[in-house]
């Protein structure tokens, strides 16, 4: 994603079709009665009812949406990503046994499956998707058919997974719709082994006033509006919310003193295009 994420508690395939129905609708009341630049403000379980509506609406699309928006370079900064995880697991001895990793806010599954693909020729991954947009979950599983996708959210890891269960965790272009940043840092640290690394991938705010805070601007409220328009299956509110996201979000190195403070270590910040987004990296001591 460009930047977009979720935040459900986890529930089990068999829940009724009536309870589910029941979510969706108030899920979309709130999202069709909230305006988009106040959808980033909102707290808690409102803010999740709000960004699972929003992907539920724009699933089909979404990864071709972000291809364009993004001039293609969102695929770039995943594989540089991926290749931060994979050194990562080589370092923590995976290399014969296989590593476990969990892909928070996976969406339509596009980076859980990138991964595996990215890490294959190295060492063989399980990866384990959770978002909390069954739509998109609906997606990933039509799409990467031999992945595990799990209903389920970033703060309430602890309600599917034992503490220590993975080698890797990552999120990527999701951070900015945690209901919680630090409360979803603390719950990913710790499903995290010791020695296991928590990579984030996101779009955060350039400096005020500099150029690329006016040059993101433009292309989000004018070309990338414009892009929108053209297309039948983009919502545009879906997106004036994700301009406003990243204009409203911490900064990398504000997010990077965050997982500081949860007690990861060897914190480091690395920004790809003059800063159009940042890979946050921490190791669970």
């Amino acid at each position: 994603m460009t930047g977009m994420a979720h935040s459900l508690l986890p529930e089990t395939e068999t829940a009724s079709s009536s309870s589910s129905s029941s979510r969706l609708s108030t899920s979309v009341n709130v999202y069709d009665v909230t305006d988009a630049s106040a959808g980033f403000q909102l707290p808690g379980h409102t803010k999740l009812s709000f960004v699972s509506a929003m992907f539920d609406k724009i699933a089909p699309g979404y990864d071709t949406m972000n291809l364009l928006i993004s001039l293609g370079q969102t695929s770039l900064w995943r594989y540089l990503c991926f290749r931060t995880i994979l050194a990562q697991l080589v370092q923590l001895g995976c290399t014969s046994k296989g590593a476990r990793v969990l892909d928070v806010g996976c969406g339509s599954g596009i980076s859980t499956y990138a991964l595996r693909r990215q890490c294959a020729p190295k060492l063989r991954v399980e990866t384990t998707g959770v978002d909390p947009s069954p739509r998109m979950l609906e997606v990933a599983r039509r799409n990467d058919p031999d992945g595990c996708y799990e209903l389920g959210n970033a703060e309430n890891l602890a309600s599917s997974f034992g503490s220590d269960s993975f080698d890797a965790v990552y999120s990527v272009y999701t951070l900015r719709n945690f209901s919680d940043v630090r409360l979803a840092v603390r719950a990913m640290t710790r499903v995290l082994r010791p020695g296991g690394a928590l990579v984030l991938l996101d779009a955060f705010p350039p400096p005020k006033g500099s150029f690329m805070q006016l040059a993101l601007r433009f292309w989000m409220n004018v070309v990338v509006a414009g892009i929108v328009r053209v297309f039948a299956f983009a919502d545009a509110k879906a997106y004036r919310y994700l301009a406003s996201s990243i204009e409203q979000t911490r900064s990398a190195e504000e997010t990077a003193e965050v997982l500081r403070d949860e007690g990861l270590k060897d914190v480091r910040v690395v920004n790809y295009t003059f800063g159009a987004a940042a890979m946050l990296v921490g190791v669970k001591r």
